[in-house]
This record gives structure tokens, sequence and C-alpha cells, in this order.
């Protein structure tokens, strides 16, 4: 589900329509999802491809033998199915997912106290690495480079919050 901004879809709306499965793709080929040995994926069997070989238009993964069997993810089933753009004054889900992305953001630009963020961590989980990466865009010109060091306290506080997966 995704926050509509309008009564009918905009032209960026429509565009990450039309680009979110290929970016989904791209992404889950150089990193496949993985799943814990002890989790209970039933709810997830059907947008699972068993046993077909890997599609010739598709370059070969680095992380799998094509030789064995395996199972691909159906991710144009998994976003596209149910994809809505819906009001947030209406959905609670997104809602929720505003704040806890403003609250994020307002942390990260140092435009909220430490008891506003504190807790955010618990609500992010991780398989490995960093629960999330930032990637920092500026409108300055290229000898102006964004400097990380704001974002230290906030980012440190809110990672040793997180839990890993599974625990």
């Amino acid at each position: 589900m995704i926050d509509g901004k309008d009564v009918t879809k905009t032209k960026y709306e429509a565009a990450w329509e039309l680009i979110a499965g290929g970016l989904l793709q791209g992404r889950n080929l150089e990193s496949p999802g993985i799943m814990a040995e002890e989790g209970d994926y039933s709810h997830f069997a059907r947008f699972l491809i068993l046993g077909k070989p890997w599609p010739a238009h598709l370059p070969a993964p680095t992380s799998r033998n094509l030789s064995k069997p395996g199972a691909m993810t159906n991710l144009s089933m998994i976003l596209y199915e149910s994809l809505a753009f819906a009001d947030s004054e209406k959905t609670i889900g997104l809602q929720l997912a505003d704040i806890v992305t403003s609250a994020f953001r307002r942390a990260m630009m140092g435009r909220c106290q430490i008891h506003g963020y504190y807790n955010l961590g618990m609500l992010m989980r991780r398989v490995e690495k960093d629960p999330y990466e930032f990637h920092l865009f500026s409108s300055k010109p290229e000898t102006v480079r964004p400097v990380l060091a704001e974002y230290d306290k906030p980012h440190m506080i809110i990672k040793s919050r997180v839990r890993m997966a599974g625990t």
C-alpha cells in the first residue's frame, strides 16, 4: 500500500509503478533475500516458482548453482497483485508508517530529541549488516559533500536498539 498524493495517480506514482518491479528484481538478483531455517513460510509459498529453469533473459545468479534445484520469488506477483495507492487519512498502517518515517527523518536532521527516536530501532529487524542504509543526496555543487557527523548520535542509538531477525 502506497500513500497516494491525489485522488488520481500522479505522474510520479505511475512512473514508480512502472519501474519498481525492475528495480526490485535487480536488487534481488544482486542480493537475494534469505529465510531463517526455523521460519514458517507456508503463507509465502504461492509467490515461489519451484522446479523451473532460470529465465534466459535474466543474468545468472552468483549466489546459487543453477544445476541444483532452487526457488525463485515471483516479485511481480508480490508487488502488483494487491498494489494500491490509498489515502493515509483512512489507512492506519500508512499513518503509522508516516509517523515512524517522520520520526526517523527528524532524528537524522537533528530536529527531534532523543526520547522521540530512542525506541525506533525496536521497530526494525536486521539479518546481517545495518537495518538501513544511508544514501545522501545534495543539491549543492560537487565540491560540497554532505557530512555524516550530524547523523552519528541518532544513527548509533537507533542502530543499537535493532534486534536480529529471529531473536
